[in-house]
């Protein structure tokens, strides 16, 4: 194994994964009819189509927020917004912004507002399309571990 340096610090995550997806696929089976094909299409459209859905209202509501955030706020503090790191698998959602001042108090409330406000509007999003979510929010110590991905008590505790 090759030597790698991490670095640890304070991140706030927000944790979110879909309900009831199993439930849904454990009565597949392969379709033989017509009727078979559409019945499995439909409970797919109902499960995968609303996860591959939900993925991208989760990335876009973040770049939405940011791009509303910029309208308001001088340059200075423009330059220091970061957009919250997201990664997904399955039908889980995930969400984590570093923990740390920079340029004043400002980006770092809109930094950790966006986690919130993401997590409320979807899962008013996924109510809406008759989905339930569970998740949580924590803030806590984690490593980045890839380009979009934390690892860390403070996801494992979300």
């Amino acid at each position: 194994m090759s030597q790698r340096t991490f670095e640890l610090g304070g991140q706030i995550v927000s944790f979110l994964d879909v309900q009831g997806q199993q439930e849904k696929f454990s009565g597949l089976t392969s379709p033989k009819t017509d009727e078979d094909r559409t019945a499995v299409s439909e409970v797919l459209r109902k499960t995968a189509g609303f996860v591959s859905d939900l993925r991208e209202t989760f990335r876009m509501q973040f770049k939405g927020f940011e791009e509303g955030m910029l309208s308001g706020l001088s340059s200075s503090h423009t330059l220091n917004l970061r957009q919250p790191r997201v990664f997904t698998f399955a039908d889980t959602l995930v969400a984590a912004v570093r923990i740390q001042k920079h340029n004043g108090d400002i980006p770092l409330m809109v930094d950790v507002y966006s986690i919130l406000a993401t997590a409320a509007m979807l899962m008013l999003i996924a109510l809406e399309s008759e989905h339930a979510l569970r998740g949580g929010i924590d803030a806590g110590f984690a490593t980045d571990i890839g380009s979009d991905e934390v690892y860390g008590t403070a996801v494992s505790r979300a």
